[in-house]
């Protein structure tokens, strides 16, 4: 379970990193119009083969998927450090983009495959919660260091180095249960999910620049829509389709589902700003606030949600947790240019986060067979990079230069996007999780 957190955290450290390299590599490399697809490149190769990446580990296996993705992934990731022009790097990272497209969906797939038995299962959703929920913040204060301390060429060598770890982990450490049989891709579920997620994340990226009022990233968004409803009617007609209507029919994971996308949302907004914050603030301080994260965050998800939900449900936990979370965000408004100023917001956040990380995995995973678990892991991931991505383009072109900044709008928003995963998720979601997969893992619905 730790090697599948690892993994994902390495994709979302050079995620983070790379945000931050952008400068250093447009001064280096000379670019300008292409500095764009660097990034944008990366997102919507990763984005749109979520569903992809966790049906095949489905089929192939999870630990399989793992393997090949963190292979690729390291591959890649040396050809962009090598990369001598704008061509090869753009081509690299949305090659990386695609292998990371199956390192998330299979880590959690791992998770939710392999701990059945309820009291296991939420301390492994707990822990997971880390990277799945926390990670595009946590991940800041190693980006942040990295990006002031080193070359992005450097920078980009030390992500290589992570990522064999966790590939070497993988292939000593994790074992899997056997996938899907009979094995059956699903070629038009895969076209639909691919070009809906496609289609609607570019809609997001170019709205900022175009308005969204225009008509291309009009279009764009509404027809990701349209084909992301056709994927769900598809879904039902399909002979063995990426996952089966049972995974999403109920009341609690669609309110998860819904808490999750705002949250990411939310977090999407404020990141950049804490980002911000780290570049004034040194080394020292900014690994004193990683650990004080981090400890906060288990607290939440481990000695508090993991303990407390069989014996008071779900919705007594994320209510409080999420209103926690977005009360960190308000105190952003407090910091000033110390440590010690972000403590009180860095524990809400971080502590508020955790308790409601552990709570939504254990929702929206309930009851999943564990040769669904990579589809449903997929699902899961698409919901929360179109809520990032939603939540990126909303915040392009904002001043970002100061943590308190000229924008308390930006911080407002985020607070609101949270405040309305806490209330939604708490209407929508009825009662306690069972907080495990079926009893007998194969027991699930299946397909002719």
């Amino acid at each position: 379970m730790a090697v599948a957190a690892f993994a994902q955290l390495v994709v979302l450290l050079d995620a983070s990193s790379m945000l931050w390299l952008l400068p250093d590599i447009a001064e280096d490399l000379g670019l300008a119009a292409e500095l764009h697809w660097l990034y944008t490149g990366y997102a919507l190769a990763f984005g749109a083969l979520l569903l992809v990446g966790g049906h095949l580990a489905d089929l192939i296996g999870r630990r399989t998927t793992l393997l090949i993705g963190l292979a690729g992934f390291v591959l890649t990731a040396v050809a962009g450090a090598m990369a001598a022009g704008s061509d090869a790097l753009v081509w690299s990272l949305v090659l990386r983009g695609v292998f990371a497209a199956l390192i998330v969906p299979a880590s959690l797939g791992l998770v939710t495959a392999l701990f059945t038995e309820p009291d296991e299962r939420r301390k492994a959703f707990g822990i997971y919660s880390l990277a799945g929920l926390g990670g595009s913040a946590l991940t800041l204060f190693i980006a942040v260091p990295l990006s002031l301390a080193l070359t992005w060429r450097v920078s980009l060598y030390v992500t290589v180095l992570l990522a064999l770890v966790a590939l070497i982990g993988t292939a000593t450490l994790v074992r899997d249960r056997p996938g899907r049989s009979p094995a059956r891709f699903d070629l038009p579920g895969a076209l639909l999910s691919t070009l809906g997620v496609a289609s609607l994340a570019h809609g997001f990226a170019r709205a900022p620049e175009l308005g969204w009022g225009a008509p291309y990233a009009f279009v764009s968004v509404a027809l990701g829509i349209l084909l992301l409803v056709a994927f769900a009617w598809q879904r039902s007609k399909a002979e063995s389709p990426i996952l089966p209507a049972y995974a999403t029919g109920t009341r609690d994971s669609f309110g998860a589902s819904v808490a999750l996308f705002l949250t990411a949302l939310g977090l999407a907004i404020v990141v950049p700003l804490l980002g911000a914050f780290l570049t004034s603030v040194g080394l020292l301080p900014t690994l004193s606030a990683l650990l004080l994260m981090t400890g906060s965050f288990l607290v939440g998800s481990l000695a508090v949600s993991a303990r407390l939900l069989p014996r008071i449900g779900a919705r007594a936990l994320l209510l409080p947790g999420l209103l926690l979370a977005a009360v960190g965000v308000l105190l952003i408004r407090l910091v000033e240019d110390s440590v010690s100023s972000a403590v009180p917001s860095m524990i809400c956040l971080s502590l508020g986060l955790g308790m409601a990380g552990t709570v939504l995995y254990s929702t929206v995973t309930d009851g999943i067979a564990a040769h669904d678990s990579g589809g449903m892991a997929g699902l899961v991931m698409v919901n929360q990079h179109v809520g990032s991505e939603l939540g990126i383009a909303l915040l392009y072109g904002a001043s970002v230069t100061h943590l308190a900044g000229d924008n308390p709008a930006i911080i407002y928003g985020s607070a609101g996007a949270l405040l309305g995963a806490a209330l939604l998720g708490g209407l929508l979601i009825k009662g306690p999780a069972r907080s495990g997969a079926p009893a007998e893992p194969w027991s699930a619905p299946t397909r002719a």
